[in-house]
């Protein structure tokens, strides 16, 4: 018969070892860590015009990211996103407020609100950046996104991420306005997609699609297809295609 102190050993050791037992709760999981939100805003010459229409939408992720209390990140890219991203605009909505609104919701919920007013001014900055290379490729975009997002999915947290364009994309080896046939769709994905694995589990919506641009249908349609095929092939969700940022799920 174990005595116990025998029976509480292994306990402790399991503690101290493995950070908790098999039946244990883990800690650091999605569940209990939340979501990201990630933000890219085309400011490409196509979206010159149209540029400043996207801010509404894009203050609207940043209220839901306060709102969820998850780290919010931004940054705008034009033909060279590897050489421009570095998510210059960032809320830490994750970061425990301070103890004074302890046990009292409402005035925590107002107050991360007016943290997420404070990005305001930075959000209108990235709105007008100036781009330095012309093009708007899809894999270099993806690839960004995808660092940041293996960062947060390390921290146990779900990245969301949005980008902002008219959608029209080009290049990487993919150009949009022109036919593209399957087989070169497919040799794209397949060039691109092991280098997305950070994305693995992310949700990617694309906002402002379309709008302001003058490039046909079927333009869009191929630049659809790429961005879909692409982002499955990373084990990734495309959330959204769309004009507008879409409601939450739930939300009226």
């Amino acid at each position: 018969m174990s005595t116990p102190f025998q029976r509480i050993v292994p306990v402790i050791a399991c503690t101290l070892l493995l950070g908790g037992c098999a039946n244990e709760k883990p800690t650091g999981t999605t569940s209990d860590r939340g979501d990201a939100f990630v933000a890219a805003v085309d400011v490409t010459y196509s979206t010159q015009g149209v540029r400043q229409t996207y801010l509404p939408d894009l203050v609207a992720v940043t209220d839901r990211a306060a709102a969820a209390r998850a780290p919010f990140y931004a940054d705008a890219f034009d033909g060279n996103p590897a050489a421009h991203i570095r998510w210059r605009v960032q809320g830490d909505f994750a970061r425990r407020p301070p103890a004074v609104y302890d046990g009292n919701e409402s005035l925590t919920q107002q107050y991360l609100a007016a943290r997420a007013r404070e990005l305001r001014p930075q959000l209108r900055e990235l709105l007008a950046t100036r781009p330095t290379r012309s093009g708007s490729p899809l894999g270099e975009l993806l690839q960004s996104i995808s660092g940041l997002c293996a960062q947060q999915r390390t921290a146990g947290r779900h990245c969301r991420a949005y980008v902002f364009t008219d959608g029209v994309f080009i290049g990487d080896g993919f150009d949009a306005r022109r036919p593209v046939t399957q087989r070169a769709l497919q040799q794209f994905v397949d060039r691109w997609a092991t280098r997305l694995s950070g994305l693995r589990g992310a949700e990617v919506s694309f906002v402002g699609v379309g709008y302001g641009t003058t490039v046909p249908p079927r333009a869009l349609e191929t630049s659809r297809r790429g961005a879909q095929a692409l982002i499955a092939a990373a084990g990734a969700e495309m959330k959204d295609w769309n004009v507008r940022l879409a409601p939450e799920d739930g939300a009226a």
